[in-house]
């Protein structure tokens, strides 16, 4: 428990536990040590295991399922750097155990069961939230992106039913020297037409070279983005760098 506190405190997703990080100078956590010392004191002074004993039995339930989930997920997602060295491995096999698992939690305890599912929901829409990001990846943007993938190839085998058709819009936007829209309620006019069904692609073009004007090509495309979380429309942004305004629209 002390290393594996440590380790989450090295990934620095949740600043609280930064402190705990520390090594000593043999490499031991002595900080996560003294901590989870504390806190398993505080559990003996309650004077009865059995109300310890299925929160803790909830806590590593749910560790050995989100483990197995995660590999059944990056099996499927067939992630390159994913290579299991156990010969018999297959996916379901981390779906079965990810499955009694939770057959299990609710079993022992369905309200303990949901309180610790309700406490990693929270730790995870926070560390969302602060928006961070580790070498380690997301499973869940994989599935995502292997999902538009799938979409995407979906519809090449053929024209779309008139029945499905939904509008595209493209807006092309003129910036100021804050490399923002100068007309931003053009944006919120283009979402109204569609309804807020179909695709919107906020774009704008900049004159020069793009190897000089890499950065601010990337300034006006978070400028876009800004302003479209602001104005509360769902679409993309684009920015082109041409050496004219008409040759570069053609590249939308």
């Amino acid at each position: 428990a002390p290393r594996l506190l440590q380790a989450i405190a090295k990934d620095g997703v949740i600043p609280v536990l930064n402190p705990m990080a520390v090594s000593s100078s043999r490499g031991e956590p002595v900080r996560a040590l003294l901590l989870t010392a504390f806190i398993s004191e505080l559990g003996i002074l309650i004077g009865n295991l059995d109300y310890i004993a299925p929160i803790l039995t909830m806590f590593f339930l749910m560790c050995y399922m989100f483990v197995n989930l995660a590999c059944t997920l990056q099996s499927l997602l067939r992630t390159p750097n994913w290579r299991p060295r156990f010969r018999y491995y297959h996916w379901s096999l981390s779906l079965i155990g990810a499955s009694l698992c939770l057959v299990v939690m609710f079993l022992s305890s369905w309200y303990y069961a949901l309180m610790a599912m309700g406490i990693a929901g929270v730790v995870y829409k926070y560390i969302e939230y602060r928006g961070a990001e580790k070498e380690w990846g997301d499973g869940l943007r994989g599935l995502a992106l292997s999902a538009a993938r799938f979409s995407l190839l979906r519809l090449e085998e053929g024209p779309p039913h008139t029945k499905n058709w939904r509008p595209q819009v493209l807006v092309l936007c003129k910036l100021n020297n804050d490399y923002l829209p100068k007309h931003r309620k053009m944006i919120t006019f283009a979402s109204q037409l569609k309804a807020g069904k179909g695709l919107t692609i906020v774009a704008s073009v900049l004159e020069g070279d793009y190897q000089k004007m890499a950065a601010e090509a990337q300034a006006s495309k978070q400028g876009l983005k800004r302003v479209l979380q602001d104005e509360r429309v769902k679409g993309f942004a684009e920015v082109v760098v041409g050496n004219s305004v008409v040759s570069s629209i053609g590249h939308l």
